[in-house]
């Protein structure tokens, strides 16, 4: 029985023309999704990771990309850095400078990589002649072409939504819901006092900076701040709670009437 499940599992379709045909399809149906290298063959591991599948991350941190992580710090960091310096220069100068500045930076970057790769290849010889010896070689095969198919999709998506918000626009300036348009002009005075305090580079600028913090700091203190939220859960479910019960007291006493005096005989006499 050991050989034969050692067989199976280096070459199922040996055991598979054993089978009935539609047991067979369903069981090669089945081994399509075990077979992750797609060589049609079952190694060890990818059985056992068919029968204990991972986890799916849970939470909005398991929604965000792996990237925002820092599971790979060199690269979270030409990603996050260079975006972050782009937004603070656009806050200081003109988007013009920076843009040019921006593009001579690279231009610098690229031939220093160049100078770089050419003295350790061809004058000192400490590397081969390989276009891995390129600290950008990986920037070289990146494919900057954008497809129709892509484009078509997103213009679909991206006018769909424009009309959608347009509607609901509508729908909100011309009280057609009083309740939803009563609610829009609470949340725009709302806004008015955050335009106020800063402007929509700045709100950008700090949600790309705790878009990369958060994520590490909650898988480092997961614990801790769990614990945390769930006190703060309870104690917002306490107020609510007391918040309530006065609210029921007040609305459900009836107002005592007044005792009539009572008239006693010496009173009367």
């Amino acid at each position: 029985l050991l050989q034969e499940f050692q067989i199976f599992l280096t070459n199922p379709q040996f055991i598979m023309s054993h089978f009935p045909e539609e047991v067979a399809e369903a069981i090669n149906d089945m081994l399509k999704n075990g077979d992750t290298d797609g060589d049609g063959k079952i190694s060890a591991k990818e059985a056992e990771m068919y029968m204990n599948p991972p986890k799916p991350k849970e939470g909005l941190v398991g929604l965000l990309p792996s990237i925002t992580s820092w599971t790979s710090p060199l690269e979270t960091a030409t990603v996050f850095l260079p975006t972050l310096a782009v937004l603070v220069a656009i806050s200081c100068y003109s988007i013009i400078s920076v843009i040019s500045t921006s593009c001579l930076l690279m231009l610098l970057a690229v031939s220093l990589s160049k100078v770089y790769t050419h003295v350790m290849v061809n004058l000192l010889a400490k590397k081969p002649a390989e276009p891995s010896s390129d600290p950008l070689h990986k920037l070289y095969a990146l494919d900057l072409t954008v497809k129709a198919e892509c484009v078509e999709n997103i213009i679909g998506i991206v006018v769909s939504n424009v009309n959608d918000g347009f509607g609901q626009l509508r729908s909100l300036f011309l009280f057609d819901n009083l309740a939803d348009s009563l609610k829009f002009g609470v949340a725009m005075y709302c806004i008015t006092y955050i335009g106020s305090l800063c402007n929509l580079l700045t709100i950008i600028t700090f949600a790309w900076i705790t878009l990369f913090t958060f994520p590490r700091l909650y898988t480092d203190n997961k614990e801790a701040i769990d614990s945390l939220v769930e006190k703060m859960f309870e104690q917002v479910e306490q107020v609510k709670s007391k918040t309530m019960s006065l609210v029921s007291r007040k609305g459900g006493a009836a107002p005592t009437p007044a005792k009539s005096a009572e008239k006693t005989p010496e009173k009367e006499e």
